[in-house]
């Protein structure tokens, strides 16, 4: 009898706590983001900038990569991958350019070998970490891509070769 006592009592102060929990209410908050023309899934990195690059004596390039388990077959495969670089020493200075580019002198591209990775890469005649160039990459997954009224206009070569800012408010990004 003991047990059945205990047990009631629990079941009635656990029922009291859910009860109590759901009646009370506060004051609504505003009205979550929606996404951009149904482009909440569009991924978009930081600005990384690399403290060494790499060099490949077989291209010859130098390089670095960034891990992102975004990078998934399924985007690389059917959806679109956009990358960007600026630096200080481009001109105009800190100019925003679609990769690949031809900036400073030297040709700058990236690669997705590895899905989970994307390489930034230069063919300068030295390392470009002296420069503090920055890289973005954007995300555009093909189911976004293929539902979304303002990128079904637009090829993905078309989407490559845009202005950086309109990207960004084409895909509702911040810059």
């Amino acid at each position: 009898m003991k047990i059945n006592t205990i047990s009631i009592s629990l079941l009635i102060a656990a029922s009291t706590l859910l009860w109590t929990g759901c009646v009370k209410e506060g004051p609504q908050g505003p009205a979550g983001y929606d996404g951009y023309d149904g482009n909440a899934n569009v991924i978009s990195s930081i600005w990384y900038t690399p403290s060494s690059w790499k060099y490949d004596n077989t291209t010859p390039e130098y390089y670095f990569d960034v891990q992102n388990a975004e990078i998934t077959e399924d985007i690389v495969e059917n959806g679109v991958v956009l990358a960007y670089m600026k630096s200080p020493a481009d001109y105009p200075v800190n100019s925003i350019r679609p990769l690949p580019s031809l900036a400073m002198g030297c040709d700058w591209n990236f690669l997705i070998h590895t899905y989970g990775k994307i390489e930034f890469t230069s063919n300068a005649l030295d390392d470009p970490g002296s420069i503090t160039t920055s890289f973005r990459f954007i995300l555009i997954p093909a189911s976004v891509y293929l539902k979304s009224t303002k990128l079904k206009s637009k090829s993905v070569t078309e989407l490559k070769n845009m202005p950086y800012a309109d990207v960004c408010k084409l895909l509702g990004i911040k810059e």
